[in-house]
């Protein structure tokens, strides 16, 4: 019989694919099956050919790339001189994506193409999760583990004599926590302390802190969402950018809502801790983000996301520590897959946080103990934010366009985006760790060539990048169309602009200004006004077409305009103009960069 053993392997951007791997892992020990948890990056590729059994669980970023801690690994796994080798590997492939973007889970898709192709044999279909769905990625996940259990124990069945049951689970905490009477004499926080790195070489585990310089309001007050024009000193960290690059935040929780954490919870903020390693498959937090030893109160700022929606493995942790009847009924069925629609509406929709559950829960969440905080919260994840700025024009400045996520659901409290409402509240002179990654909207191929862009909302900010350094380097033939809702209220950089199209660097084509009259104007409306223009740039100069926004209907409504004009100014048909339209793209002269 082949050794019971699971190898367990992740690419994860924001932490979900990370969990939905624990997740698996959790299940697969229950069963007696021994395994391994890794980031794809951590896992030689040489060691796949002789791994029998492997799970794979990624994400999907950016325009269709695959999560940072696998790019490593799928690079290795791309290459043309591989040999199919891997006839004795069975694998199955756990993908999770937002079917709102184009590129639906294209990261697991092509993973498993690939495996295939190697020799690999599935042994459960590949499931391909729906962020966008209503009830979540788990709408796809939970049968699909229940699946990859049931043909794990039909294929690997239990040796004699041993059995498992689900109710006697027991979770370990992932980190022993220590409790020290003593601070050290020097224990700045990460947000306090410039990492050692050499010049211009940061990422995650080592951010540059970069100094605020000033944090104004872009909107109206007046106007419903407050958008804040934020510069940052680059000036010491060698750093450099290019237009379509993004910059990664991490930001930290206010400190009233940590107080509001520490106070409900009976926490002594104070109180230094130290941790250590409990779990073999897990590693301590980089010092970048959690200094140890730490305090509770930097823990809790610094590092657990208890703002922000909790996922799955929350409700199972909680039902493990539960005592009171009724509480431990409820986060039980919360925890089950036929508790799905129970928990969609009194988590997911209302977008209830990992704090409110906890108050809601308070008998339980007295029982927690320290430790379990550390697997309950989540570590806080960086947030990714367009450059507005031109590192070859601005000068050891970087310049980010912000709007502060601010909404209400059924619930009393409005709900706060942690990341775009801690850089709102911060002062001139604060450091904020952050890096630069690639974008996925690449210019360098446009020269001197004519290009289109459609920027609505804070979508304006990439091209803002573009258009300086086009002027930097005396280039014009730069289009705009962008859109907002009021001209005197949300009109981005409108001064720039007018003194840029005087200058002769900038066209500005009329702005739509949905709500400024009865009848709505959108960008795809200025587009077909101007089809003219945007057809003699594309066509007859061979110019270039991005678009940057929110990924709901605007980019489809957007191409449907650029089909009409070149129907109606270059004498093509729909489907002439659809193939024209597809050739752009694998050109790379149609190029889009949409959020949600």
């Amino acid at each position: 019989m082949m050794d019971r053993q699971l190898v367990i392997l992740y690419g994860s951007q924001t932490g979900t694919a990370m969990d939905l791997a624990k997740r698996i892992r959790k299940q697969g020990k229950l069963r007696h099956f021994s395994t391994s948890l890794l980031a794809m990056n951590d896992f030689p590729i040489h060691r796949l050919a002789s791994t029998p059994l492997v799970v794979f669980v990624c994400s999907v970023t950016g325009q269709g790339d695959e999560p940072d801690n696998m790019k490593t690994f799928w690079r290795a796994l791309r290459r043309r001189d591989l040999p199919a080798v891997l006839d004795d590997v069975q694998f199955a492939v756990l993908g999770i994506g937002d079917s709102s973007y184009q590129n639906f889970n294209i990261t697991a898709i092509r993973l498993d193409r690939r495996l295939r192709k190697l020799g690999a044999r599935p042994f459960v279909k590949i499931g391909l999760a729906d962020e966008s769905h209503d009830h979540g990625i788990d709408f796809v996940a939970d049968p699909w583990i229940a699946q990859l259990m049931d043909t794990l124990m039909e294929k690997f069945p239990l040796p004699p004599g041993q059995e498992f049951s689900l109710q006697d689970e027991t979770i370990q905490p992932s980190f022993n926590v220590h409790f020290l009477s003593e601070k050290p004499v020097e224990n700045k926080s990460w947000s306090e302390k410039q990492m050692p790195r050499k010049s211009g070489l940061y990422d995650a585990d080592h951010p540059f802190q970069a100094t605020l310089i000033s944090n104004k309001r872009a909107t109206a007050e007046d106007h419903f969402q407050n958008v804040r024009f934020m510069k940052f000193d680059l000036a010491s960290s060698g750093m450099s950018y290019a237009p379509g690059d993004t910059v990664n935040v991490f930001p930290k929780n206010l400190p009233e809502a940590v107080y509001e954490l520490l106070t409900f919870l009976e926490l002594d903020g104070d109180q230094l801790i130290s941790l250590s390693i409990n779990d073999e498959d897990f590693s301590l937090p980089p010092h970048c983000r959690l200094s140890n030893p730490c305090t509770i109160r930097e823990a809790a700022t610094n590092y657990w996301d208890f703002q922000g929606v909790p996922r799955k493995s929350f409700f199972e942790l909680l039902t493990q520590i539960a005592q009171d009847e009724r509480e431990k009924e409820r986060l039980t069925e919360f925890a089950s897959a036929a508790g799905a629609n129970d928990l969609f509406d009194y988590c997911f929709r209302p977008r209830r946080n990992a704090l409110e559950i906890l108050q809601d829960f308070s008998d339980t969440a007295k029982r927690i103990s320290l430790p379990y905080f550390f697997d309950l919260f989540p570590p806080i994840q960086a947030r990714a934010f367009s450059i507005a700025s031109s590192a070859r024009y601005h000068k050891d400045e970087l310049h980010l366009l912000v709007a502060v996520v601010e909404y209400k659901t059924k619930l009393h409290r409005p709900r706060k985006g942690l990341c775009s409402n801690w850089l709102a509240s911060l002062q001139p002179g604060r450091p904020v760790p952050l890096w630069v990654k690639k974008g996925t909207i690449k210019f360098e191929q446009t020269k001197d060539k004519p290009v289109v862009m459609v920027g609505p909302g804070t979508g304006v900010a990439p091209f803002r990048s573009f258009i300086y350094e086009r002027v930097s380097l005396a280039i014009g033939n730069s289009i705009l169309f962008f859109g907002c809702r009021n001209k005197a209220k949300d009109f981005y950089f409108e001064e720039e602009w007018k003194v840029l199209q005087g200058e002769g660097f900038l066209t500005v084509l009329p702005p739509a200004f949905s709500r400024d009259q009865e009848e709505k104007v959108y960008v795809q409306d200025s587009i077909r006004k101007a089809g003219a223009v945007v057809v003699k740039a594309l066509v007859e100069d061979e110019g270039f077409f991005y678009l940057a926004g929110s990924a709901n209907s605007m980019p489809k409504e957007v191409e449907a305009a650029l089909k009409t004009v070149l129907c109606q100014h270059a004498d093509m048909k729909e489907e002439e103009a659809l193939e024209y339209i597809k050739q752009l793209v694998s050109e790379g002269r149609y190029q889009t960069e949409t959020w949600s």
